[in-house]
């Protein structure tokens, strides 16, 4: 392990300090990639139903309120979908 060259940015001359980084089997690797997959779905599911209910319900109140926390409702459905289209699939073989 190296420590990275001293850095003027933190004033002191000293170096960084570096640590190794955790190896993980492939096996606890798939779950974990699994686990994220079902999470961001799990996410994405959430996001649609608050969605509709707060649309209900803003309309019903007459709530600029409720209508703004939809709004950002379906930017986080945006970013569910981006992060699902950009992660590879799980193995579906594991």
């Amino acid at each position: 392990m190296r420590a990275a060259p001293a850095s003027p940015a933190n004033g002191r001359g000293q170096a960084w300090q570096t640590f190794p980084v955790t190896a993980i089997d492939e096996a606890a690797r798939r779950a974990l990639v699994r686990r994220g997959f079902a999470l961001e779905w799990a996410t994405l599911g959430w996001n649609v139903v608050g969605i509709i209910i707060l649309a209900i319900a803003a309309v019903a109140a007459r709530s600029v309120a409720l209508a703004g926390f939809g709004l950002d409702s379906l930017i986080e459905i945006g970013a569910s979908d981006t992060a699902l289209a950009a992660a590879p699939p799980p193995d579906p073989g594991a």
